[in-house]
Order: structure tokens, then sequence, then C-alpha cells
């Protein structure tokens, strides 16, 4: 019985995991392929004993063991057998219900080490002969997607799996009698037993909340006090660097007592902590339709003061889907000049100063009609830097940064800079210039001037094994998500996904650096953040020319292709529509509509431009 893993690719996922990954990088073919067949399910809360810092009653499971059917033939009983292992209550018990009595004992669904229950896109099968003297083998193959691992979270990947299992007729019927340890759960029932949640943090200013996405087995009664334990037990290792939450280290969630949430040691907690954990607890509630209002205790007394509820409204400041009802505005890099779209009609946004060249790329903050700009004065240069790369020739290319109908300041030079991107304030824009030198531009909010500083991604390049300067990858597109929290990058084609980390005031790094989306394949082009919190990936692929990624990788969706002329050039996405600019022109298409094909933006019909949807 042997089971194997052969990593096409592998990424770091957070801090704890990197370490993982790490070692796979010097012993991809033999260690790693050891290990990842044996990996297994790490357990979610609603499989096992709570922790004693965490307690809570686990959740029931209320959609009851799987069995096998009589009569079942090998292949097919096989099939329902890995339908079961998606089920992770009581250690796996309906999966063990397949094995025989020494093969359900000896099964290990969580060995050690492990990275998590092992996704694959399907589970192909192949009898190695027919059946003899009452057993039969087979062989089991799939392409691994990803794993689910502690807390239900999701960690991509691309690799290919295979195994042997045998079974044997026992009293008559066919049961599992050779397996590797570790559970293996197809895509589609990790889509059907699961359901991904939110856990709620803050950014590191306590101003805005972050979603942490879990999946979350959905045959279970108290999906709150699971949520709440999730909460309670903190971010997953590859964010915690970059949120923060008010819980005080010793707090212990207890669960549900007489309708009110209970938690402890939350004495020390100011009353603005208490808004805030409140806001943590009640929208973290909310995004899974749980209603309020929410009677949240500590140590037996209501946890606001003067209230023994709360409701959405006593923290709607902290929405954090306020972003997605509001609709920004449009605009177009077309003609080396920023325009504004409104009402189907073009109009020219002014940006006075000395800027010089022809404009390349822009981003627009709109509550503050803010904008940064890229100019080039190569009159070669290509519309999108995104697409074309760096050039190792000379190119003069210069990031301004200013407001609407207001002189634009010179923040600095390069060969070349990619599309600015605004922080989650407005007060502040990355870039990379050169390809690979990340450079944060803050302006001051008093004084108006502007300050640059590097960006540590040292990481990145410890990953890629680019350590030495001549051999890193240009960088070339760069946004950073709504929260400010993340970092979305793409290099050599491949999506990555940061965190973005302050360290010392004006000081940023990025952290918990991995392939998002590893099955895209070297295709990516352009990208940028939708108002919900997920990716628009742009490709060269004319197949499937645009994806929407979430944040944890585990969805990864081709939009429609429509009459999309691939590579495309730039992308972005407001709450109602996805906007992409082809080789032709610049097309849009309702979110959550039916429809596949694109239409072109009225305003811009018969002009080759670049979106830009304002933050």
């Amino acid at each position: 019985m042997t089971g194997a893993i052969n990593p096409r690719f592998s990424a770091a996922t957070c801090a704890a995991e990197r370490r993982i990954w790490a070692a796979r990088k010097t012993v991809l073919a033999t260690v790693v392929a050891a290990a990842m067949a044996t990996a297994g399910c790490t357990s979610l809360p609603t499989d096992s004993d709570p922790q004693a810092l965490r307690s809570f009653e686990p959740g029931v499971d209320v959609g009851g063991e799987l069995t096998p059917e009589p009569g079942r033939e090998p292949d097919l009983l096989l099939r329902d057998f890995f339908t079961a292992s998606a089920n992770p209550t009581k250690n796996h018990a309906s999966a063990r219900n397949f094995m025989t009595p020494e093969a359900a004992g000896a099964w290990k669904d969580s060995p050690e080490p492990t990275t998590g229950a092992i996704i694959v896109d399907r589970v192909d099968l192949n009898a190695k002969g027919t059946p003899r003297d009452g057993a039969v083998g087979y062989t089991v193959r799939g392409e691994v997607v990803g794993y689910l691992g502690e807390g239900g979270v999701y960690q991509p990947e691309h690799a290919s799996f295979e195994a042997e299992m045998s079974l044997k007729r026992v009293d008559g019927e066919w049961r599992i009698a050779s397996l590797p340890d570790g559970v293996i759960i197809e895509m589609s029932e990790l889509s059907k037993q699961y359901q991904p949640r939110d856990i709620y943090f803050f950014d590191p200013k306590f101003q805005r909340l972050v979603a942490d996405r879990r999946w979350v087995y959905s045959d279970q009664e108290s999906l709150d006090t699971t949520l709440l334990t999730l909460l309670a037990a903190g971010p997953r290792e590859a964010l915690r660097e970059g949120v923060k939450t008010v819980l005080p280290t010793d707090s212990t969630f207890i669960g549900k007592q007489d309708s009110a949430y209970e938690f402890t040691g939350l004495q020390t907690l100011s009353s603005e902590e208490r808004q805030l954990f409140s806001a943590q607890v009640a929208w973290t509630l909310a995004r899974s339709d749980i209603a309020d209002p929410y009677a949240i205790t500590s140590d037996g007394l209501p946890l606001s003061a003067g209230s023994n509820t709360t409701e959405l409204s006593d923290v709607a400041e902290f929405n954090p889907f306020a972003s997605a009802a509001v609709s920004f505005p449009l605009y177009a890099v077309a003609q080396g000049e920023l325009f504004s779209i409104e009402n189907d009609t073009p109009a020219r946004v002014s940006t006075q100063g000395d800027t010089k060249g022809v404009m390349q790329s822009a981003d627009v903050f709109a509550s503050s009609e803010s904008v940064a700009a890229v100019y080039s004065t190569d009159p070669s240069v290509d519309e999108d830097p995104e697409v074309s790369g760096v050039d190792e020739s000379v190119k003069d290319s210069t990031l301004y940064y200013g407001a609407f109908d207001a002189p634009m300041k010179k923040a600095l030079d390069g060969r070349s800079i990619t599309r600015p991107t605004f922080a989650a304030d407005g007060n502040a824009i990355w870039s990379v210039v050169d390809g690979t030198t990340v450079v944060r531009t803050a302006r001051s909010t008093s004084t108006g001037e502007i300050a640059n500083t590097e960006v540590d991604i040292d990481e990145l390049w410890e990953q890629i094994d680019a350590e030495e300067e001549s051999r890193r990858p240009p960088i070339t597109a760069l946004r950073l998500s709504p929260t400010g929290v993340r970092a979305a990058f793409i290099v050599q084609g491949d999506v990555y996904l940061a965190t973005v980390v302050p360290e010392q005031p004006g000081e940023y790094k990025l952290t918990a650096i991995h392939n998002i989306a590893p099955s895209l394949g070297n295709q990516a082009t352009t990208l940028d953040w939708t108002p919900t919190g997920a990716l628009i990936v742009g490709t060269k692929s004319q197949e499937s020319p645009v994806w929407q990624i979430s944040t944890d990788g585990s969805e990864t969706i081709a939009l429609p292709s429509g009459n999309i002329t691939a590579p495309v050039r730039g992308v972005a996405a407001s709450n109602s529509t996805y906007v992409v600019a082809d080789q032709h022109s610049v097309l849009q298409l309702p979110v959550g509509g039916n429809s596949t094909f694109w239409r072109e933006v009225p305003a811009l019909q018969g002009t080759r431009a670049v979106p830009v949807v304002a933050r």
C-alpha cells in the first residue's frame, strides 16, 4: 500500500506553513511526496473535542452517518467512501464504515506531519485486474487542488496524487482492507458538505474588519458557536501579523448559555475595546445569516454597559459590506489621459502640474478625489506595462501624486513603474519600480509633502530562489486590498497573495507570500480587487481569459469568455459590473448575471483604453 503526491508547484501560505513549504523546496520529490501521501484532515470544531482554552459544546451532526449499501460493487463502494470522507464528525466515522474492522481501527485520519485533508478535483479509479479470491486492488489518482487544515483553513496547491487501495469481502460484502492514512476529499464534495464562512478581525488601526475565510462543515446545529470558537482561537497564521483582535490571550469562549454568548477574561477591556469586540462577533454571525440581536456576556454580565444585546446598527460603522453597496465611479486611461465615464460620456479629468510625457496608468481614490498616475516620455512604451513587463532599455517613467483640479507632485522616477494602488485610507500609494522594488509613497495630510519608503519583500525572493538581484523576475502588477491588509501581485504570470505587515511607522513588509492560483499556470497578465474582497484576474488564455479568485484560493472561477480577445490588458470591478480591456476595446459584464456576452462600455466604444474603478 503506497500513496504519493508529485508536486508540480509549491508555495508558502503562512508563517507556520512556510516552514513546511520551505522543506518541500529542498526535498520536493521524496520527503514531500511521502508526507503528503499521509496527509489527513486536521480537526475542525465539528469533529473534535473542544480545546480547554476555547471550550464550547461541539456542534451536533444532524446529517447522520453514511453506511455502505448492501451488495455494492467494489468500485462504487470506493466512490461512496470518498463521499463519506467529507464528513468529519466522530473522527470520520462515516468513512470508517466502509472499511474492514482491522482497517478502520488502524487508519489515521489525521496523521503527523500533516498539511490537512487532501482536496482533489476528482477521484479516478483503475482496477488492478479482476477480483480474485474475494480481493481486488485499485489505483487511485487525482489532481490535488488544495488542502483543508485546522480551523477550516484552505491552502491552494497544484500537484498529482496517486495511491493504492485494496478491498476484500467481509460476510459477502466488499470493504476497504488497506489504504493510505489521511483524508481525501473531492472538490465537489467539499462544496456540497462544507460552506465558506468569514471570521472577522481588525486591520492594525482598528478601523476596518478583515475577513478570514474558513470552510465549516454544514450538517451541524450550532454554527454560531463554531464561528465564535474560530473567532476566539484567532486568525490563521498567514494573517496573524497583519490583523488585530482585542481579545486578551487568557480569555475563553464558554459557549451559548441562556441564549447568550458567554466569554470569560474580558474584564480588562475598555468600553472602546468592548465595542470593537462586539463588532467582530456581530459581523461574523451576520455574515453567516445568523440574525441579530446578539447577547454577549462576559463572566455573566452584559459585555456592553447599558445594553443586554448588540444589534448590527450598534456597530454599523464597521460594516464590512459597506463598500460593496457603494457605486464607485468608473474611469479610464485612454490616449495618454484620464477620463471619467459618466452617463455614457467620457469627460477628461484635469490633472494639473508639471507632468511630462504620456499617462500610462492611474488609480483614483474617490472620497478625497485623489489621483496617482504614471507618465512616460518614451513614445514606444506599451500602453499597459503590466502586460509587457520590464524592458531592460531605458524608460523615463514618473509617478505623480495629487488631486483633481490641483497641481500634481512628482513622487519618483524609474525605468518602469507599475500601475499605482491606493492604500485603504487614501494617504499612501504603492507601486513597483524597475520591476523588483516595491515602494510606498506617502503624502503628509498637513503639509502635502511626499516621502518614499521601500517595502520589504525579501520573503518573495527567498521563496522563488532569487536572492541575487540579477536573478529576480519582474513584478508586473501590484494591488492592495480594500482593507489594506492584503497585497496581490503577479510574477512571471503567477498570482501571489501576501499579508501587509506594518513594522515601524512608515515601514512595511510583505509576508505569508503564496501562489493563490497555481492552476492558472503562468497565464496572468493583470489583476484587481472586487469590492467584496475577491480578485479578478486577466490572463493571456483565449479559452479562459478572466477569472475570479477567492482570498483563500479555494474558488478559482472562470468568468464567461464570450467575445474577449486575449491577452487581457486591464481589469476592474464595481459592485455591479466587471470591466475588462482586451486587445481591441473595453468590455463590461453584469455581476451575477446570466449573460455570457461582454458588451463594449458605451462611452469607450472604438477606444483602446484601460479601465479604473475608483475606491
